[in-house]
């Protein structure tokens, strides 16, 4: 891998030690991926929470303290719950941790953004900008919906391109790999979220980590399009994909394309979502405990629908109602009473977690006790909650969960 004179300074250990394990860690990453250089890059989205110093010698996380990231950085999920943290069972000494690492975060200018869906809260870099973002969701958001370029990311390798600026210059990041291989023609109606939901994780499962070119979708809102992100990260592996007419590299198939032929074609109607629909369901009891929104984050208008569904209503004495956001959206919700409403009902707004990072700190599963059925309106959740929790799932849409969370049973 070529190197330039500054790069290889960093190599050596003359910009300090944060640099140097960055630099290394990048050419191994590099040279794996094929890259003939780095790249500069514009941002990154990394974990910040206690176990980041885990990741990194004692000596680089000291000099990151002193240097701070070389671009501008936001923070995803930290697993501790700011707010409602004794209710949930986090531990005080977890709380004091990432209290340690909120000042540490103010100290060298990273942006507490603190969820897995930045996007919703500010962080929205541009069309063909470079950037190095983690979080399975958001990698194909920012590749495809906002046309940004990043890797397929670890934490350690976001870190280090955070801390010198750079990233291999491979993969996505190269206008050739950029293309669609595979199409998928969408002969159904689009109009909600959960079709979308659907949409991506059927063609996840089929097309892996390939990517895909969609036709047959007129428009999309931004929750639409989380959802389709969140539920390719569930089932398959796709960090890009193309929406005809609707996303930023694809105004026409021939550009979503870039001279690529399919080397697949797919239909996709109405039947095989109900089926992947149908198949997400585990069964078992229709007697729900535990009803769970915000898989990705919830935006503050997914938060509004279902204080509006829940407004003068009263959540069953036997249901526990979770809704994940981050907390700049909490705060709109309290200050336009949206959380009020919420809270009324008997629910929880929750912030900065979700159940996925909560069994990390909280002894046990991290659910409330003797949960045995939760209901979803996310693909994702009900793809993991089975196997994490032990639990039966229904899936559904946002409507049918909060009439479960109401009557304390599920209807199919």
């Amino acid at each position: 891998m070529f190197l330039s004179k500054k790069e290889e300074r960093m190599l050596k250990g003359e910009d300090g030690p944060a640099a140097q394990w960055a630099m290394s860690f990048l050419v191994e990453y590099g040279e794996a991926l094929g890259a003939e250089k780095l790249i500069d890059i514009s941002s990154v989205a990394v974990g910040w929470c206690p176990p980041f110093q885990e990741i990194l010698p004692p000596d680089v996380f000291s000099d990151l303290l002193t240097r701070g990231f070389k671009v501008p950085a936001y923070s995803l999920l930290i697993g501790v719950e700011r707010k409602h943290w004794m209710k949930l069972g986090i531990p005080k000494e977890e709380v004091e941790k990432q209290r340690f690492m909120d000042e540490r975060a103010k100290d060298i200018g990273l942006a507490l953004t603190s969820t897995c869906a930045p996007y919703t809260v500010g962080y929205m870099p541009t069309k063909g900008s470079h950037c190095s973002v983690v979080e399975a969701s958001l990698i194909p958001f920012v590749n495809s919906v906002l046309g940004a370029r990043t890797l397929r990311e670890s934490s350690q390798s976001v870190i280090a391109s955070g801390i010198v600026g750079k990233s291999p210059n491979a993969g996505f990041h190269l206008d050739e790999n950029r293309g669609a291989n595979i199409l998928v023609k969408v002969k159904t109606r689009m109009l909600r979220s959960i079709d979308f939901d659907l949409l991506g994780y059927h063609v996840g499962e089929l097309v892996g980590v390939d990517v895909p070119a969609f036709i047959g979708i007129r428009k999309a809102t931004l929750e639409n399009l989380k959802y389709l992100c969140a539920s390719f990260s569930a089932s398959g592996g796709i960090g890009l994909f193309h929406i005809i007419g609707v996303t930023p590299e694809a105004p026409t198939l021939k550009a979503a394309f870039r001279g690529n032929k399919p080397k697949e074609a797919i239909d996709v109607t109405g039947k095989e979502l109900e089926e992947t629909k149908d198949k997400l369901c585990t069964g078992g009891s229709d007697k729900v405990d535990l009803v769970v929104f915000g898989c990705p984050h919830y935006t503050i208008e997914e938060v509004g629908k279902v204080a509006r569904l829940l407004r003068g209503r009263r959540i069953h004495d036997n249901v526990t109602l979770w809704i994940f956001t981050p907390h700049s959206t909490r705060t709109i919700a309290e200050l336009t009473g949206l959380e009020s409403l919420i809270t009324s009902a008997g629910g929880m707004l929750l912030s900065d977690t979700c159940p996925w990072v909560l069994r990390y700190w909280v002894e046990g599963s991290g659910l409330p006790e003797k949960v045995r059925v939760v209901a979803t309106d996310s693909t994702k959740m009900a793809h993991y909650l089975p196997a994490l929790y032990g639990v039966d799932v229904w899936y559904g849409s946002t409507e049918s969960c909060v009439k479960a969370a109401l009557t304390g049973v599920w209807e199919s």
